[in-house]
């Protein structure tokens, strides 16, 4: 297992929260972002997919949902993509410099 210092870790919530706060004020995360978003979670999340599960029932519909794992996600995603999508949407050129070293080499591991 490759460890990462604690000072990465510190600057990668710094990183994250700041993202999220972008985000957010320029209306990029929508209306339900579940995972890695403040004030939210995929128990959230769930309770909201069974609500309308139920309020579908009660109303004598039907409901389909479509699960998907996306562990492998970051490993797919073309970094250089990723940083034209943040460009295009007001992330500086430092930032993108500093996203661009972060992602370099990188994959995730579960």
């Amino acid at each position: 297992m490759i460890s990462y210092p604690i000072s990465s870790k510190i600057l990668e919530s710094f990183a994250n929260s700041d993202l999220q706060n972008f985000a957010y004020k320029s209306g990029l995360i929508k209306q339900h972002p579940f995972a890695y978003s403040k004030f939210s979670s995929t128990t959230v999340a769930l309770l909201k997919v069974v609500d309308s599960w139920k309020m579908a029932i009660d109303k004598g519909l039907k409901s389909v949902s479509v699960f998907l794992d996306l562990r492998k996600a970051f490993d797919v995603i073309r970094h250089d993509v990723l940083l034209t999508k943040l460009q295009s949407h007001g992330v500086k050129e430092s930032e993108l410099r500093w996203f661009n070293s972060y992602l370099s080499e990188r994959v995730c591991r579960l």
